[in-house]
């Protein structure tokens, strides 16, 4: 996601000199664009042209993509026709695996957040 002015800015600075901002983010719907940066309605339209040339070039089999938060949540929500606003209740951890099927052009959620493999034993 660009993040614009806050790039490297800590979570605790966050709140000290962007707390307003960050109310009127959450608020915004996914539409509010983050200081010189993207919206969440941006980062999801974005993504998905992405993934769409991926299942374009890749029809048969398996394709793994790693990304960040913002953008598995965006690509979960946009695949499965959710509302931008939905990533506020999805929950995936780092190093988390979901898993979209996109056979017979119908998106359908297989996992989400899947960390069985971080498990221990």
């Amino acid at each position: 996601m660009e993040v614009g002015e806050l790039e490297g800015v800590s979570i605790a600075d966050l709140g000290t000199s962007f707390g307003q901002f960050l109310l009127n983010w959450q608020q915004g719907m996914g539409t509010v664009k983050l200081p010189g940066g993207e919206s969440m309605v941006e980062l999801a339209d974005r993504v998905w042209n992405t993934v769409q040339s991926i299942i374009n070039n890749h029809n048969q089999g398996n394709v793994v993509v790693v990304s960040h938060f913002f953008t598995c949540v965006a690509t979960i929500c946009k695949a499965l026709g959710w509302p931008i606003t939905t990533i506020e209740r999805l929950r995936v951890q780092t190093g988390s695996v979901s898993v979209i099927d996109f056979d017979n052009g119908q998106p359908r959620l297989v996992s989400l957040g899947d960390t069985c493999h971080l498990k221990d034993g």
